[in-house]
């Protein structure tokens, strides 16, 4: 029988470990849920009991000075009124009530020492004591003072009455709960932790909602959440690993107040002035890791808060993310140091795919239910855009490592470019949580991305810039790799706003073919040819995208050096290649159009393997400078 019970026992623990592991995310969910809102609704309910205390202590008080008389106690009362025997008892009630009142005194050093003991940067002081009436330490004593003084006025006036007795207990009631709660909250940590979690949460969610009917925002400034940013910031100076508790708190409050209030989180950070929530500060706490060198928990964080925003979907204006990995990146180019750069290389390339995936929700959440919103007066600051060119530069020219062992990196890198690609460009627009009014047809660009190839331009327009300093540097074996071997599309929508630099610059010289202009025909072979690998509806759907990201200012990233007078080249660039699809006749062009005509007839008069020859090229020029062993990965 026995073995049978043990047996059923173990069967019931397997399957709810197997329950845990299939519904991980959501079991982590509730309980992170349940822990600290439980927490903070059942620290809100225990005030209830406290006024209905503190109302029987102000009836008390009321009956016993004659002020009113309460039928039911004046009834009570009489039934042990005018009873000699009670003076005694009254009299040594009163002795030992003046005993218990002053053992308040001793508690004073206790407190005090509370107040310096902190949890995630509160003190146990204030944990115990917040949100409580009669267990503060002024008011207890206030009361239990005036509750000594009511009985010493009882016996001197009415020595006979039984009231002595019940003001006694209540004393007695007090100052136990007083101590009960210091004992339940000093030598319990997970109740200190999940009230002041609660505290914060309740904080966060005053912050977010407080408005008022003229749509004005009543700014409600915490200090709670002060006192916590300064902990960690303080614990960041000195570093002092504990700031890491205060970044897990950071973590949990925003993940609950996104997962309730995200869109009232949103409009609150498209304010030109607004107290700052848990994510603002978390913001801020980067901040001051990236000004003390402490790079890879930056990194690390960052990373963190970047999730946290796309898994919710959200984008917030007013967080300092453009400038965030800017910093990192010129804090490690300037230590030029290989081992600091193999400890947070993991973490940067996730830092620069999370940036571009968060652009998406900058070019396609619905910001029109918000105040400024109604009006068009939201300002959209552009994401970080240099990214790939400052992690390219880290590499080649600030690490101090050997030309092979820099070969290498940079193959990783743009391997790890190459195979996160697809994850970054293929979201669409129609898999965001929205609400049936939001109109897709209307509202941004990017509504339209097309269904198979998603959203291009996240990936395209960094793409570019790092394309473009590659030709400046005339670095042809790093070109070579993307024109070959990088098989996503954003590729070719990089390769689009190249070309466009490319024919701008030759439209822009006037005089004969010289040694820079086939400099600059060469470069344009290799990028017409790769385009030309493109289907036609692919090229115009996106030449549409980029003309309307610089007509209509829906840009991501802060580097898109595209003008009004670009856009022309780029419709020449689009005319070539859509042409060479009909293999229409160069002699057709009018020749009022020789840039056309120049342009058109590279796409048509290029070999077709001059990519193919081009890598040739470049694995002989690797074999004579490594040998051919090194081709062994």
């Amino acid at each position: 029988m026995k073995k049978k019970h043990y047996q059923s026992l173990n069967e019931l623990k397997r399957r709810v470990r197997e329950f845990k592991r299939k519904n991980h995310k959501k079991y982590r969910d509730f309980k992170t849920r349940t822990e600290y809102t439980t927490s903070y609704r059942l620290h809100k309910f225990l005030l209830y009991p406290e006024l209905i205390l503190l109302a029987c202590l102000v009836i008390i008080v009321i009956e016993q000075m004659n002020l009113y008389n309460f039928p039911y106690l004046s009834n009570l009362s009489g039934y042990f009124n005018e009873n000699e025997g009670l003076i005694s008892l009254n009299t040594q009630l009163l002795f030992s009530q003046v005993s218990v009142t002053f053992i308040i005194l001793s508690l004073l050093t206790l407190t005090t020492n509370l107040k310096k003991e902190q949890v995630f940067g509160t003190s146990v002081y204030r944990i115990i004591f917040t949100g409580s009436v009669i267990s503060n330490i002024t008011i207890l004593s206030f009361i239990i003072f005036l509750l000594l003084f009511v009985n010493i006025y009882t016996l001197m006036f009415i020595p006979s009455m039984i009231s002595i007795l019940p003001v006694f207990i209540m004393t007695l009631i007090l100052l136990s709960l007083f101590i009960l709660k210091i004992i339940c909250f000093t030598n319990n940590k997970f109740i200190s932790i999940n009230k002041v979690a609660g505290l914060y949460y309740g904080e966060n969610k005053k912050t977010i909602i407080k408005f008022n009917k003229n749509r004005m925002r009543f700014r409600y400034k915490s200090d709670f959440l002060y006192d916590l940013k300064e902990d960690t910031i303080v614990k960041i100076l000195k570093n002092d690993i504990e700031y890491k508790k205060n970044f897990h708190v950071f973590k949990v409050i925003s993940y609950l107040s996104l997962s309730k209030y995200k869109y009232a989180i949103q409009e609150n950070h498209t304010e030109d002035f607004f107290y700052k929530d848990t994510l603002s500060i978390w913001d801020d706490c980067i901040v001051e890791l990236i000004a003390n060198q402490l790079y890879s928990e930056a990194i690390y964080q960052y990373n963190n808060l970047v999730s946290l925003l796309i898994d919710n979907e959200v984008y917030l204006t007013k967080l300092r993310i453009n400038n965030h990995l800017k910093e990192i990146f010129i804090g490690l180019s300037s230590s030029k140091s290989n081992l600091i750069f193999e400890q947070n290389k993991l973490g940067l390339m996730r830092a620069i795919i999370l940036t571009m995936k968060y652009g998406f929700y900058k070019a396609n959440n619905d910001f029109s239910y918000t105040r400024l919103g109604k009006d068009a007066q939201i300002y959209y600051p552009n994401l970080y855009g240099n990214l790939l060119n400052d992690y390219y530069d880290i590499i080649d020219k600030k690490i101090e490592v050997n030309r092979l062992e820099k070969s290498k990196q940079l193959i990783d890198f743009f391997e790890t470019l190459r195979t996160e690609s697809r994850g970054i460009s293929r979201r669409s627009v129609f898999d965001l949580k929205r609400n049936d009014e939001y109109n897709y047809d209307k509202y941004r660009l990017y509504n339209y991305s097309n269904e198979f190839e998603g959203d291009l331009s996240l990936l395209g327009f960094p793409l570019s810039q790092l394309i473009i300093q590659l030709i400046q540097e005339d670095k042809k074996s790093r070109l070579e790799y993307f024109y070959n071997y990088f098989n996503d599309n954003s590729i070719y929508f990089a390769c689009l706003i190249v070309a466009t630099k490319l024919v701008g610059l030759m439209d822009s010289r006037n005089s004969g073919y010289s040694k820079e202009d086939k400099v600059i025909d060469k470069h344009l072979k290799y990028v017409l040819s790769k385009l030309k690998m493109w289907d036609g509806y692919s090229i115009k759907f996106n030449c549409n995208i980029i003309n309307k990201s610089v007509t209509e200012y829906l840009s991501i990233y802060d580097t898109i050096n595209l003008g009004l007078d670009d856009l022309k080249h780029l419709d020449i660039v689009k005319q070539a290649l859509l042409m060479s699809k009909h293999q229409i006749e160069i002699s057709k062009i009018s020749e009022s159009q020789p840039l056309l005509r120049d342009i058109y007839g590279i796409v048509c008069f290029t070999e077709e393997n001059l990519l193919t020859e081009m890598k040739e090229e470049v694995e002989m020029e690797y074999i004579n400078e490594f040998g051919i062993l090194n081709f062994m990965r």
